[in-house]
C-alpha cells in the first residue's frame, strides 16, 4: 500500500520512483555507502531540490510547492521504498518541524527550499541547555546518535531553558571549533548517516531562535514522516519477498504455490498495509487536536516497530529460499557461526521473548497510567516517556555508574545470542531488572484501580 490517496499525489509517488530509479539504483547506493556515512551529498541532490520535491509541503511564500504534509507523507514513503540514500527525511522532517513556526522561520524556510539539508533534534534527544546571555543564548550539552546528523546543514535544535523549551537554528559550517563538535558515527541504516552533537558554551544570537513551535507538535510531525519511511521500507521489504517466491521454482513450481510460504506473505502484507495505515493517520492528525494527533503518532510508532519485525520476518523467507533449511556458517557470527537451523531458529525466539520482556517495566508504567487517567494516550506517552528518559540517560557517561538500574540498559544483550555460545550473564541481569520495575508499577497500578469506583 503505497500512501497516496489523490491522483496528484499518485503521479507525485510515481515521479519520486522514477527518480529513485533513474539516480540511485542499487549498485550505486551499495558503492556509495561510505560516502554517504561521512555526510557527503549524493550527487543527485542538487536535481532532487530542482524538482522540489523536499518542498512539496512548505508554501509557496517560502519558494515551496504549497502542498500538505500528506504530500511530504507521499515523497518520503516512496524515496523509503525506493532505498534512496542522503538527508531526504531528515531534511523534510526539519523543514515540517519549521513551517509550523511563526515568521522567525522565513530566513531557515528559504535556506531549505534552495537546497540546503537540515536535521532536527528534539529536546528529549539531547541534554542541551540554554542559558540567556545578553545578545543571545549560550548552549551547553550533547545530543543522542541521530540520523542525518552528518550531512546537515542547518541544525533545527530543541533544547530547555529556565522557562520551558526553545529551538534554535544552528549553522553547521561552525564547527570545527571546541564549542561545536559533531561526531560521525557508524549506523546500521546505510543509507543515512549518523552523528552526535556536543555543544560546550556554544553561542548563539538572539535571531537563531525560532517561536511559535508547540514542541508536542513537532514530536508527533517527526514521528509521523519516519513512520512513512518505516512504511515504504516494509513495503520494499513486503514487495521483494512475495514477487521471490512467484518467481523462484522447486519441485517444477513456484515456492509461492507452497501453502507455508503463501501464509508468511500474506502476513507480510498485512503488516506492511496496518504499518502504512497507521502512517498516514499520523500524518492526517496534524490539524486534529494535540491529543489526537499523539495517539495517532504513537500507533504510527509502534507500526514502526512492527514493520521492522517484518523486515526481519523477510529476511527469514528469503534467506530460506536462497540458502535453503540446513546449518549455516556466517563469519559474522563468530564463535557461533555454526549453528543448526533449529539453534538458529530457537535463538531468533529467546531473542524475541528477552526483546518483549526487556520492555515490561516500560508497558507496567503505562499500566500503571492508564488507570490514572481516562486518556489512553497519556498511558500510551507515559510508557514512551519512560523508555525515551532511560535510553538518554543510559547513553551518558557520568551516570555510568549507576546506569545499571535503568530500565533499557540491557536491553540490547540479546546479541549474546549469535555472537557467542548462548545466553550471557547480561541477559540475566536484563530479565531480572524488570520484575522491582514491574513489581512496583503493576502493584501501585492494582492498588489505584481497586480504589476506584468503576461502576459508577
Amino acid at each position: 500500500m503505497v500512501l497516496a490517496v489523490t491522483a496528484e499525489q499518485e503521479d507525485l509517488s510515481d515521479a519520486v520512483s522514477r527518480f529513485a530509479a533513474r539516480h540511485a539504483p542499487i549498485d550505486k547506493t551499495r558503492a556509495a555507502f561510505d560516502s554517504i556515512a561521512a555526510g557527503e551529498l549524493p550527487s543527485w541532490w542538487e536535481e532532487f531540490t530542482a524538482h522540489g520535491f523536499h518542498a512539496v509541503h512548505l508554501p509557496e511564500s517560502a519558494g515551496g510547492q504549497g502542498g500538505t504534509l500528506g504530500d511530504l507523507a507521499c515523497v518520503i514513503e516512496t524515496a523509503a521504498a525506493a532505498l534512496l540514500p542522503g538527508p531526504v527525511l531528515s531534511t523534510a522532517a526539519a523543514s515540517a518541524v519549521a513551517a509550523s513556526a511563526d515568521d522567525s522561520a522565513a530566513p531557515l524556510l528559504a535556506e531549505l527550499t534552495a537546497g540546503a539539508t537540515a536535521v532536527v533534534v528534539l529536546p528529549e534527544e539531547s541534554n542541551v541547555r540554554a542559558i540567556r546571555q545578553k545578545d543571545g543564548w549560550r548552549l551547553s550539552g550533547s545530543s543522542a546518535s541521530i540520523l542525518g546528523l552528518v550531512a546537515a546543514q542547518r541544525i533545527l535544535l530543541g533544547a530547555y531553558s529556565e522557562d520551558g523549551a526553545r529551538w534554535f537554528v544552528l549553522h553547521a559550517d561552525c564547527t570545527g571549533g571546541a564549542d561545536f563538535t559533531i561526531e560521525q558515527q557508524h549506523g546500521t541504516d546505510l543509507c543515512t548517516d549518523v552523528g552526535v552533537l556536543t555543544l560546550d558554551d556554544h553561542l548563539v544570537a538572539a535571531d537563531s531562535e525560532l517561536s511559535g513551535i508547540s514542541t508536542e507538535r513537532a514530536r508527533c510531525i517527526v514521528v509521523a514522516l519516519t513512520a512513512c519511511a518505516s512504511a515504504g521500507t516494509a513495503r520494499r521489504g513486503a514487495e521483494a519477498a512475495t514477487e521471490y517466491i512467484r518467481t523462484r521454482e522447486q519441485f517444477g513450481k513456484p515456492v509461492g504455490a507452497f501453502q507455508a510460504l503463501q501464509h508468511k506473505a500474506a502476513v507480510l502484507l498485512v503488516n506492511a498495509e496496518l504499518a502504512a495505515a497507521a502512517a498516514w493517520d499520523a500524518v492526517r492528525a496534524r490539524d486534529e487536536s494535540v491529543e489526537q494527533h499523539r495517539l495517532a503518532a504513537g500507533s504510527a510508532a509502534l507500526m514502526a516497530v512492527v514493520a521492522t519485525a517484518l523486515i526481519v520476518l523477510t529476511g527469514l523467507v528469503v534467506g530460506t529460499i536462497l540458502f535453503g533449511w540446513h546449518p549455516l556458517n556466517i563469519s559474522i557470527f563468530g564463535t557461533a557461526g555454526h549453528q543448526t537451523q533449529l539453534h538458529v531458529v530457537a535463538n531468533l525466539a529467546l531473542a524475541g521473548a528477552y526483546v518483549l520482556w526487556s520492555i515490561a517495566g516500560v508497558a507496567a508504567l503505562a499500566f500503571l497510567a492508564s488507570t490514572m487517567t481516562d486518556s489512553p494516550s497519556a498511558a500510551l506517552f507515559a510508557g514512551f516517556g519512560l523508555y525515551v528518559v532511560s535510553q538518554i540517560l543510559n547513553n551518558l557517561a557520568s551516570l555510568d555508574p549507576v546506569s545499571f538500574v535503568f530500565p533499557t540498559h540491557y536491553q540490547n544483550s540479546w546479541t549474546g545470542l549469535f555472537i557467542g555460545n548462548g545466553p550471557t550473564r547480561n541477559m540475566l541481569h536484563g530479565v531480572l531488572l524488570q520484575v522491582p520495575y514491574v513489581v512496583v508499577f503493576g502493584g501501585l497500578a492494582w492498588w489505584h484501580f481497586r480504589r476506584k469506583d468503576v461502576l459508577s
